[in-house]
């Protein structure tokens, strides 16, 4: 089933984060993305065990909250445009 089939049944705020469809079916929304990849890579595990870790953990889903609400702050800085189809849903 194509990703956007699944995209209409998400929640209206989780749509704004970032999102990976499982192929259970199943999602995982914004910091837990990345918590789930650094699980996956030999290299980050020790990153994803301190991002389990209480104090840590508040801190890693902060700082993804700043980026994710400043994202389009960065690309521009960055030098990216975002397509006219990113545009409409701002």
């Amino acid at each position: 089933m194509p990703v956007r089939e699944h995209q209409e049944d998400a929640p209206m705020e989780a749509s704004l984060d970032l999102q990976l469809l499982l192929p259970n079916g199943s999602r995982v929304y914004g910091a837990e993305v990345y918590r789930f990849v650094m699980r996956k890579i030999w290299w980050t595990y020790p990153l994803y065990l301190l991002s389990l870790v209480p104090l840590a953990r508040g801190i890693f889903d902060r700082c993804y909250r700043i980026f994710a609400n400043n994202r389009y702050h960065f690309s521009r800085v960055c030098g990216l445009t975002p397509d006219a189809d990113s545009d409409a849903k701002r």
